[in-house]
């Protein structure tokens, strides 16, 4: 099962410097440049002597460079203050050796629970925890509208996975025990558990008690409407077809503050991340997700990019879309890092088969075609049809719900899918109803 994998990349790639452990001093060496590397030799009985840099040393410059571009990105808002603090403390540790605790400002707002281990662990019998009310908050990508209605749920007291924004814990939606809900088993490339594993579910709760509501509306947003991208990408039958699992927001009504958390159904099976979204592309580089990215960007006339793909098999969920008409203001989250981050992913793509077959415009092509290839060079359309984008007024908001900072600003409207009539998908062999 999936952890919730942190889209805000801290990648901080360090200068490669080759190291001699044998070079030795040498009393009439030249003194070195001054630089952080290679500082100025030090005052030894009133001469200057060289001193080679131990690789210890070396190794705290290095930290205190990524210590550096740390705080740069979090100047930038690429990092949360949750984010910067949890990765600073990690190299403070590092550099001495030690755990760095810190006092938390009087004035400040603090999560007060301390860190618990994530075990890995099936689900739980529910039997043993209390039902809880909720409101269950849904979006439909092609009216664009968000309902609510009230559920009951149980959600296990302890999570199973965690990641660096959120920890994952079981639920059970109360409202599906007597078969309420349709499901088809079976997914081409991921299973739904059946059965006894019907009713359960995946909530996905944040480890920061203050994180702004709005994060998790987008979260849904982009995976809804990802879906969509997902349709058209099968219409073209491509060797292996991709889906996004449904999700949806519960409102925990009985608990202090009625805390918000996404839900989507438990899958089954290995989880994998492909992409994230600033240029990350996995060692298996699978052909499959990194032709969806490129087909997303092709298909809205490169208006936005659906990266940080990741799932079981090719179902996949919380992806990240990058919006170039932002002018600057993500509109799609903290991850939407605009024409920055679709130029990340276009420095590291490499176009593959399914791109090909696809009639993608060529990017970095592979000279030779590894993993999944079409039985067939090339498809038997001429050219992919594109996804309509068009600017929309935000619909209300759901009711109890801090409204999304962006719904006051009239000149902020996020780019989303014109909704069309779409052709069933054929061979896709099973979906999920709720």
């Amino acid at each position: 099962m999936k952890t919730v994998d942190n889209k805000v990349p801290i990648e901080i790639k360090l200068a490669n410097t080759n190291t001699n452990e044998d070079t030795k001093t040498q009393a009439n060496q030249a003194p070195a440049p001054s630089s952080s590397l290679n500082p100025t030799p030090p005052l030894i009985n009133g001469s200057r002597k060289t001193v080679t840099m131990s690789t210890k040393n070396l190794e705290k410059s290095e930290k205190w460079n990524e210590l550096n571009s740390l705080k740069s990105l979090y100047e930038e808002g690429f990092i949360t203050v949750v984010e910067y603090r949890e990765r600073k403390s990690q190299i403070i540790d590092a550099l001495t050796g030690t755990s760095m605790t810190s006092r938390p400002h009087p004035r400040s707002r603090q999560p007060s629970a301390a860190p618990v281990p994530i075990v890995a662990k099936p689900p739980p019998d529910f039997s043993h925890f209390k039902e809880e009310n909720a409101i269950k908050h849904l979006y439909d990508p092609l009216t664009r509208k968000w309902s609510q209605c009230p559920i009951k749920v149980k959600i296990d007291t302890e999570p199973f996975a965690a990641g660096g924004l959120r920890r994952c814990f079981y639920l059970k939606d109360l409202s599906t025990v007597n078969g309420n809900q349709t499901v088809y088993h079976g997914h081409i490339n991921g299973t739904v558990k059946s059965s006894d594993m019907e009713e359960v579910y995946v909530a996905k709760i944040s480890i920061d008690p203050f994180e702004d509501r709005e994060v998790y509306f987008c979260d849904v947003e982009m995976q809804m409407h990802s879906k969509i991208f997902a349709n058209k990408f099968n219409l073209y039958t491509p060797p292996k077809r991709v889906d996004f699992v449904k999700a949806w927001l519960l409102e925990l009504i009985d608990r202090e503050d009625r805390p918000l958390c996404g839900v989507e159904r438990y899958i089954d099976g290995p989880y994998r991340k492909h992409n994230n979204n600033f240029g990350y592309v996995s060692e298996d580089e699978r052909n499959t997700p990194q032709a969806f990215s490129h087909f997303t960007y092709e298909a809205s006339k490169h208006k936005i990019l659906i990266c940080d793909i990741q799932g079981v098999g090719d179902l996949y969920t919380d992806p990240q879309m990058h919006t170039v008409d932002s002018e600057g203001s993500r509109w799609l989250g903290k991850g939407d890092m605009g024409a920055r981050g679709i130029a990340k992913f276009l420095a590291t793509h490499q176009c593959n088969a399914i791109c090909r077959y696809l009639k993608l415009p060529l990017i970095n092509a592979k000279q030779v075609d590894l993993g999944t290839v079409p039985a067939t060079s090339y498809m038997s359309y001429q050219h992919i049809d594109v996804v309509n984008i068009e600017y929309y007024h935000p619909v209300e908001v759901p009711v109890n719900v801090t409204p999304r900072s962006f719904m006051n600003e009239p000149n902020r409207e996020p780019l989303l899918p014109k909704p069309e009539e779409e052709k069933p998908a054929g061979l896709f062999g099973c979906c999920i109803l709720l």
